[in-house]
């Protein structure tokens, strides 16, 4: 059976696991990257004097596994057998999900990283040029020697000089360039927000275009100061489902330039839940395309559907203001590569329509950029040809 060790006790090194990365406590993101590696049980070392966290057993046992709370270093070589597995987890570690499952792939081991990483940093110096990175994945057999160790020794320490003594092996996570705050021990707020930052950025590059866009400056503004909340990303959803009752609502009465303001903001705001909801998500660099795609689909059939009833007084047949609707959301899709995003970007899109309205230009504005976006999708078509 695999196992995994998670401690609420705060180290000597300042790391702290209760503390919050995109609203949810470090702790909990160590367990349910255990559960992805496998582990069938999670062990969580609690002193006497600190409380398990209900929160963490709903979410260990609501996935199938088993939680136990441990407070008693004896215990635990009981609960470890022989023919077991541990993953230790140090206190405020978070670690890429992909990194993590490719350390527990390779076999047992301790994590390490070079000493020259900024010193010590939270991690626990092996020698000159080697720091223990807070991660190991132990035999069970070992477990059974902290038996013979006073009960009040902290078990992540005593783990890691039982296996350095054992032989097990030690193994350098690998380095990223296109990642920082891959691994990292987390000791303040300054810490999680750093991760919560990249994150963010990650998520930008992955799903969305030059960095100059409107959608950019705002969930950045927004979002970023939002995702250290849990509430975060339900209270964005909230501002897209009251948003988008606005602007059906302004649309249905026939206020068009009022409609697509709201649609702007709705697209904003929808833009602010995907990031946010993305945080999920964040410790894997794997994206995920689908959830990605379906905010931005809402948004131009809310848009489609804003045209169709906007140039009714334009007297043109419904089939034909169907036909524009539809056109004008394939053709901004078309153009969505390189700068032509930033023509494209939904707040932009609706501020000029709604600005078109004023001048009773809708029809031929709709015209001019469905004409400007084909001919950036040519412009870039021709290229990528050459």
């Amino acid at each position: 059976m695999r196992f995994a060790l998670i401690s609420l006790e705060e180290p000597a090194n300042g790391a702290d696991g209760s503390l919050r990365v995109a609203g949810r406590a470090i702790y909990r993101w160590q367990a349910e990257m255990a559960l992805a590696c496998g582990c069938e049980r999670v062990l969580c070392w609690a002193p006497q004097e600190i409380a398990a966290p209900l929160a963490l057993q709903k979410e260990v046992e609501g996935r199938g596994s088993r939680f136990q709370p441990v407070g008693d270093l004896h215990r635990l070589a009981r609960i470890v057998g022989p023919g077991d597995e541990l993953l230790v987890f140090s206190p405020g570690l978070m670690i890429e999900e992909d990194r993590l499952a490719g350390f527990v792939e390779d076999g047992h081991g301790i994590a390490t990283i070079p000493a020259r990483e900024g010193g010590e940093d939270g991690f626990d110096r092996i020698d000159l040029t080697r720091l223990a990175a807070g991660l190991m994945f132990l035999p069970g057999n070992l477990v059974a020697r902290l038996a013979d160790l006073p009960e009040d020794c902290e078990p992540g320490g005593s783990l890691l000089r039982i296996a350095l003594q054992s032989g097990i092996p030690t193994r350098a996570v690998p380095e990223s360039g296109e990642e920082a705050n891959a691994y990292t021990i987390v000791r303040s707020e300054i810490d999680a927000k750093a991760i919560e930052a990249g994150w963010f950025e990650r998520d930008w590059k992955r799903t969305s275009g030059p960095r100059n866009r409107l959608s950019r400056f705002v969930t950045d503004l927004i979002g970023k100061r939002a995702a250290h909340d849990e509430r975060g990303p339900g209270l964005a959803l909230g501002a897209v489902a009251l948003g988008t009752l606005t602007t059906c609502a302004l649309a249905i009465g026939g206020y068009a330039g009022g409609s697509l303001a709201a649609l702007g903001v709705t697209a904003l705001a929808g833009d602010t839940y995907r990031r946010l909801r993305a945080l999920s998500r964040a410790r894997s660099r794997k994206p995920r395309r689908r959830f990605a795609a379906w905010p931005g689909l809402f948004i131009d059939i809310l848009l489609a559907g804003i045209l169709v009833m906007a140039l009714d007084g334009w007297r043109e047949a419904p089939l034909d203001r169907v036909f524009l609707g539809v056109a004008l959301v394939l053709s901004l899709r078309l153009a969505d590569r390189d700068w032509g995003a930033t023509l494209v970007d939904r707040p932009v899109v609706a501020a000029i329509l709604g600005i078109s309205t004023i001048f009773s230009a809708l029809l031929p504005v709709t015209q001019v950029l469905m004409l400007a976006c084909l001919a950036l999708a040519l412009h870039y078509g021709t290229r990528g040809d050459n």
